[in-house]
Formats: C-alpha cells, sequence, structure tokens
C-alpha cells in the first residue's frame, strides 16, 4: 500500500478535502449542526458525540506525524472541538505492529479523531480503572484478556468496531469453518478427527499409503491435516508417493522459513486436526486489515497452498516471495526421467530454453503458448515442466513456476553438487545407494552406457573418476567454474561434460543404478574433431593421452607441474639419453670416426611424461609339444628395467636408429603404465598375449630409480587402483575395467553396464592394458 506523507501541512488539507467530499465537512457541522438539517447519519451521529465531554485529556497529537510508541500513549489534540476518543486495547506485541501503525497513521488525518493505546500493564487492572474511549478497537492474540475486555465494553459501551465476543470462534478452526459454511462462502471439503469426543464416531482413522479415512470420508494425498486450534500454526501438507511421498510442515516463520520438508508420510498419531482437500490457488489468500473506498491494506498469509519466502532485494530490504503449489505433482513419472542425453527439443532440435516433461521424460522447447513444450502440455495433458538451465520447476499450460521441497530430488539428480566435507568423507564410505527401482549400487563404481562402441572410453572415464584428486576436483564446480579462457574457444565444454559426468557417477541418489556417458562423448566427438568417436572401436591409450592433453589447456594449464590438476597428479619426469647408430653396412674406420662426430655423440634431454610405456617381450613363434600356443609371462618388474638408466632400446625410423636410455628423475602421486600389446603395420594388427604378472600393493618403484634420484623421494612405492583389460582379437575386441572402492578396500570389474565383484588374485590374470597406481604415503 502506498504510505502516506504525514509531514506537510498540503496532505493535511487533501484530508480535509476527501471529507468535504463525502459529505462530511466537519467545520460545517460544527457551526451549523442546529440549523442544519440534511445532515447524514454520519454527521448526525458526530454531532451526538460532540455533545459528550471527552474524559482523557493527553497532549498534542500531531496527525500527519508518523505515530511511534511513546507518540501513541501521549498524543493528544489541542482544539476547542469535542473530539472522538479512539481506544486501542491489544497486547503490545499487536497494537504497536507495523499494520496497526498503517492504520492509526490514516485515521490521524481527521483532526477530530484522537487515539490512545492501553498499556499492557494497564490491562492487568480491574476493567474500572481503564481509560474511557467513545471507540473501541480490540483484537485478541495470545495473552490477551478477552473476557475482561468484553466487561469492559459491557461497562462503558463504547462503538466496538470488531466484535469481541466472536473472536473466541476464531481460536477454533471448526467453528471458524461453521461460520463460513452458514455465510454460504466456499470452502475445501473437509472432515474433523476429534481424538478429545466421547464419540467413537468423531475419531475413526483409517491411514493408507495415499489416502486416509477420517470418519468415512476419504481424502487422497495431497491433503491438508491442521490442528483445530487456531493458535497451533503446524500445518502439514501429505504428498502422494508417485510426487516423492513425504510432507511439507508449514510453521510460524523462523528466520527466513516458514515451512520445511519432511520424508514422514504417516500423519499425526496424537491431537485433533481437521481434515481437507488440498486446493491450489493463485497467491490470492490474504489477510485485510483495513478497507477504505479507494484502497485495501492486506498482505499475503501462509496457507497450505503458499509458502512464502522471505530473500532481500537488491536494496537489501525483505521481501516476501509468494509461490504456488501444484496440484499435479503426483503425475511425475520419476521412472522415465534420464537427464543424461543431450539438452535437445525432441522436435526443433533446438538447445535453446529446453524444458523437460516430467511425465514422459521428453524435451520440449520453450514455455509460452506457441512453443512445443505449450503444445505438448495441451495435447497430452502433462503439466510439469522442468527448466534444464535455470532448475526451474513450471506448471503449462497455466504457466506458473511450482516451488516444492518434494521435487529437490529431481533437480539434484540433474544437477547433484557436493559440498568439501561431502567429498572428504567418498574415500571412506562404502555405504549402498538404492535406485528408484530399488537396485542397490555404489556410488562412484556405477556402470557406463555403452552407446555402440564406446566400451574404450568408458573404462577410461571410469578409471579417472576414482583417481581421488582428479575426481575431488570436478566434483566441486567452483574449482573451474572460475578458468578464463579466450573468446570463441569452446573446448572448456569438455571440462564442464566431465565435471557433470563426475558428478552423476558419484551421486548417491541417482534414480538408476547407471549413468550415460552420451553428453560426455558428444563433446568428445566434437573437440577431437571426430577422431574419437562413440560408433567406431577405438584405442584407449590414444583416447587417455588426447584426453588428459586437452582437460590440461582447456584448464590453461602451462607447462610446470602444478598449472593444472592433470599435470599435478600425472605428471612425472625423465631424463632421455640418445645416440644415434651408424649404418650397419660401414666398416670399422668408417664407424669410428663417425661416433668421434658431435651428431653420433649422446644427447640427455629432459622429458615430462603423464604415462610410461611399458615394451613386452615378443610371443613364441612356436607351439608347444600339444600343438597348443604357449601363452608366456613376464613379471612387470622386467617392464620397469626399461627405466633403470641402463637398458637400451633401440628406435628405428625410415632412415637412421637410434639407442635410448630412460632414467626416471620425478615420480608422480598416480603414476599410469601403459603396457603396449599391439602392433601395426601396413598390413594389420598383432595382439601380444603375454600375461604379466603384477602385485596389486606395495609396488617399489625405488629399484628402478638413481641412488640420488631415490634419495630425493621420501615414498616410492605403489598400489594398484585400476586396471584396464582387453579381451578378444586385436580389431573385434572389448574393454574392461578393475577399480578398487578406497572406502571398503574392494574390488570390482566393470564392462559397460555391468558391474560386479572380482577378487584381487584373478586380476593378475587377465591380459593388462592400461594401469593406475597411487603413491603410497604411510611411509
Amino acid at each position: 500500500m502506498a504510505s502516506f506523507n504525514q509531514n506537510t501541512e498540503e496532505n493535511k488539507q487533501n484530508g480535509k478535502r476527501k471529507w468535504n467530499e463525502s459529505h462530511s465537512d466537519i467545520e460545517r457541522i460544527s457551526k451549523d449542526d442546529e440549523d442544519d438539517n440534511s445532515t447524514t447519519e454520519m454527521e448526525q451521529g458526530y454531532q451526538e458525540l460532540c455533545k459528550t465531554q471527552p474524559t482523557i485529556l493527553v497532549e498534542d497529537f500531531e496527525p500527519m506525524k508518523p505515530l511511534e510508541e511513546e507518540e501513541l500513549m501521549e498524543a493528544s489534540l489541542t482544539t476547542d472541538r469535542k473530539q472522538v476518543i479512539v481506544g486501542i486495547c491489544a497486547m503490545k506485541k499487536k497494537s504497536f505492529s507495523k499494520p496497526m501503525k498503517e492504520i492509526l497513521n490514516r485515521l490521524a488525518e481527521f483532526e477530530y479523531l484522537k487515539m490512545i493505546v492501553f498499556e499492557e500493564e494497564l490491562l492487568l487492572k480491574p476493567i474500572e480503572e481503564w481509560p474511557i474511549c467513545d471507540c473501541l478497537i480490540s483484537f485478541h492474540s495470545k495473552g490477551f484478556p478477552l473476557e475482561k475486555a468484553i466487561r469492559y465494553a459491557e461497562l462503558r459501551n463504547p462503538l466496538v468496531i470488531n466484535h469481541l465476543p466472536t473472536q473466541f470462534a476464531l481460536q477454533d478452526r471448526r467453528q471458524v469453518y461453521s461460520i463460513l459454511e452458514s455465510e454460504g462462502i466456499l470452502i475445501p471439503r473437509y472432515a474433523v478427527l476429534d481424538r478429545e469426543s466421547q464419540d467413537p464416531n468423531l475419531h475413526e482413522l483409517v491411514e493408507s499409503e495415499d489416502h486416509v479415512e477420517i470418519n468415512g470420508v476419504v481424502f487422497n494425498k495431497p491433503f491438508v491435516e491442521k490442528p483445530v486450534s487456531a493458535e497451533d500454526h503446524n500445518i502439514y501438507i501429505y504428498y502422494p508417493t508417485s510426487a516423492g511421498g513425504g510432507s511439507q510442515r508449514l510453521f510460524r516463520k523462523i528466520g527466513s522459513r516458514s515451512s520445511v520438508y519432511s520424508p514422514e508420510s504417516r500423519v499425526r498419531k496424537t491431537g485433533s486436526f481437521i481434515y481437507e482437500d488440498f486446493m491450489p490457488t493463485d497467491g490470492t489468500d490474504v489477510k485485510v486489515y483495513t478497507v477504505g473506498p479507494d484502497y485495501a491494506h492486506a498482505e499475503a498469509r501462509k496457507s497450505p497452498a503458499l509458502d512464502g519466502k522471505v530473500e532481500r532485494d537488491s536494496e537489501d530490504k525483505w521481501m516476501k516471495k509468494v509461490h504456488r503449489l501444484c496440484p499435479y505433482l503426483d503425475t511425475i513419472n520419476r521412472q522415465v526421467l534420464d537427464f543424461d542425453f543431450e539438452k535437445l527439443c525432441s522436435v526443433s532440435l533446438s538447445r535453446i530454453n529446453v524444458y523437460a516433461c516430467l511425465v514422459c521424460g521428453k524435451y520440449f522447447q520453450g514455455r509460452g503458448t506457441n512453443t512445443h513444450a505449450y503444445t505438448h502440455s495441451v495435447a497430452e495433458s502433462h503439466h510439469v515442466f522442468l527448466n534444464l538451465q535455470t532448475l526451474k520447476f513450471y506448471c503449462l499450460p497455466d504457466n506458473y513456476e511450482i516451488v516444492d521441497s518434494s521435487l529437490d530430488d529431481i533437480k539434484y539428480v540433474l544437477n547433484p553438487t557436493f559440498s568439501p566435507k561431502h567429498i572428504s568423507l567418498l574415500d571412506t564410505c562404502d555405504k549402498r545407494s538404492r535406485a528408484i527401482d530399488g537396485t542397490l549400487y555404489l556410488p562412484g563404481i556405477v556402470g557406463l552406457n555403452n552407446i555402440k562402441a564406446n566400451d574404450y572410453c568408458n573404462v577410461i572415464l571410469q578409471a579417472l573418476s576414482n583417481v581421488t584428486p582428479l575426481r575431488d576436483y570436478f566434483l566441486d564446480e567452483r574449482n573451474y567454474a572460475k578458468v578464463k579462457r579466450p573468446p570463441g574457444d569452446s573446448v572448456f565444454l569438455l571440462v564442464q561434460r566431465f565435471g557433470e559426468l563426475m558428478r552423476k557417477l558419484w551421486n548417491p541418489r541417482n534414480f538408476k543404478a547407471h549413468v550415460s556417458p552420451h553428453e560426455m562423448l558428444q563433446a568428445v566427438v566434437l573437440w577431437s574433431g571426430k577422431k574419437f568417436q562413440f560408433t567406431e572401436q577405438g584405442d584407449p591409450i590414444d583416447f587417455l593421452s588426447w584426453f588428459l592433453n586437452s582437460l590440461h589447456r582447456a584448464l590453461n594449464g602451462k607447462k610446470s607441474r602444478h598449472s593444472s590438476i592433470v599435470y599435478k597428479t600425472f605428471m612425472g619426469s625423465m631424463r632421455v639419453k640418445t645416440r644415434k647408430i651408424p649404418p650397419v653396412e660401414l666398416d670399422e674406420k668408417q664407424r669410428y670416426s663417425l661416433l668421434c662426430t658431435d651428431e653420433y655423440a649422446e644427447h640427455v634431454s629432459e622429458s615430462p611424461f603423464l604415462y610410461l610405456t611399458c615394451d613386452l617381450p615378443p610371443p613364441p613363434l612356436f607351439k608347444d609339444e600339444v600343438m597348443e600356443n604357449i601363452i608366456p609371462q613376464v613379471s612387470l618388474y622386467s617392464l620397469l628395467t626399461k627405466f633403470n638408466n641402463e637398458s637400451e632400446k633401440e628406435y628405428k625410423t625410415y632412415k637412421e636408429n637410434f639407442m635410448k636410455r630412460f632414467e626416471i628423475t620425478q615420480l608422480p602421486p598416480y603414476l599410469i603404465l601403459y603396457i603396449k600389446r599391439f602392433t601395426k603395420n601396413t598390413f594389420f594388427v598383432e595382439k601380444n598375449p603375454t600375461i604379466v604378472n603384477f602385485p596389486v600393493k606395495n609396488v617399489d618403484f625405488g629399484d628402478i630409480l638413481t641412488p640420488e634420484v631415490k634419495a630425493a623421494h621420501k615414498n616410492t612405492s605403489y598400489d594398484l587402483i585400476a586396471n584396464i583389460v582387453h579381451d578378444g582379437e586385436p580389431n573385434k575386441g572389448t574393454y574392461r575395467v578393475h577399480v578398487l572402492k578406497q572406502g571398503n578396500s574392494k574390488w570390482y570389474e566393470m564392462q559397460d553396464l555391468h558391474v560386479s565383484d572380482i577378487l584381487p588374485q584373478m586380476i593378475t590374470l587377465t591380459e593388462a592394458y592400461i594401469q593406475i597406481y597411487k603413491l603410497r604415503t604411510d611411509r
């Protein structure tokens, strides 16, 4: 309501002029009241009051000044005219409330009125000592002596604005409903469960999963449960199981909240209650304080269909937003909701302003009258939609926002969030979660959908999701939300998609026990220039190398080790010593002369690495005595001798040959080993089936370090945390991954959607292809 400026003489004159226009000119009445016989009923009443000398006199009262508590106590009018004394009889909290001040400030426009406020201390005294007034405004609140106010009105006989005995009825919702019905005012269908009554027919309760029966009257969820006492503001709304169950509990505002969601779906078993149908409103439930010909002072109040949310506006002032609940929440089908796929309109294929229909799970664009979402809503009678960008819910075609905490689970599935405390507990928790279909799963040990031939990508993503520093970084979106990229550089989308996938894999409240990497793979296809596709089989090591370097570049990584989480986690360094081999057709003298030149001298270079390539020995060419191929075995430590600064490895090019020695100078926190199984030539790809014998714990890489380098490392022992395996022929095989769940120290095998336990002894018998080791820090 617009507030009145009460400090100017102009407003005072305006108030007089308004009164003149309504045929109640006080100046004219006071001078000509005996001669004028055309007075109105209001004027006659005023003339009668003017004949009585006011009993209470207080000091000057400036009618246009905003009223404060002290001013209300001490204010008066100093005029030579008889005034009407208006008494305010209520508890202090009500008498000096903001709505009451609004009322008194309006009454202060009229100079013939003066207000007195009954102090709380005065209300404790006998009514004979209460001030005498001509007009009484009195209303009940907790602690107010309503009976004494009624006796005072009978003793002094003032003009009572609001009927006092009726205020007893306002304290009992049953009487209020009876009064409303008797006056023909529409109210919801209701029934009273009176547990205080001696009549057993008045407190019969039969409770089922999605409805209750009160004295033979059935109420399907959602329904409202109200205490019969109007002083009890704990009103509950119960939701059906199709909407997630639980209840919304309304109460008197505490801080910035006036309701809270509870998973409890059973009704209260003690106390008397009114049960009524849930009825949606349009935010029109209001409490009216004053009504005039051109205005009404009212404010929205809490009701079963309203949830007031108090926030601060741009000027740091409190404001109350009234939200609307929706009667169609029970039509939501969580079984069909899948937010893993690309956010495209199923009709226009547009990515702009896309909404998900929560009834059928399809995506549609817009929500205006000419949009695909609106058309779908009208044609299929599907009403609840979710904006996939803003995470806001809307009811179509009515087009209003739905704010309901029972929908938070849907919002969390679309965009899971993790607090730092939650992230810190992931490696110590082994609690299983239950999907909406009842399937149990371990967060982080989740199957990935194989769209066609993307298992080579799935195993890399599943392995990286269990690398603790990388996982923790991408679970908290704030870590990379402020990374600045050049204009037009869209490679950062790869970072966002990987973060979204990581949060979905570790989401403890998924609707399904698996995740589809569709959006992640779409970003891979786009930013790799179709080098990696999910319709064609690829090599995991090629994808791993490209993916880690792309993430590093998208995060503004430089050459330094700590410039990105990727380098900080996986980057080590080695010293490469290279010497050129003279051609074999030269004689000894020519070879010696070449070796003395700088070209054939040994050159040393420092090189960083993200993974180490281990070369397998060639498989045997001949079969054994039973005509079967021999499957050779080799120790992992034998493969690692390549990096001990002593073993030389020959590398051939088209024209020249080189001998190289490798010396590791710094070990990373997480070490990736690539066991080279495939040999490619012009005609075919050959696979080496050699089994690598490796321990899963306490692999000491210190044996391959030089004494100087080993002394610089506090720890050199690693534990295996992920093992990627290739099965089958080179061009037709499949990939699976073994992952260690650090919360329970158990191993799990994942192949696309298939997830199962596996013994660590079985892991060492597989054809290992890529392994990830974690540095031990307990030594």
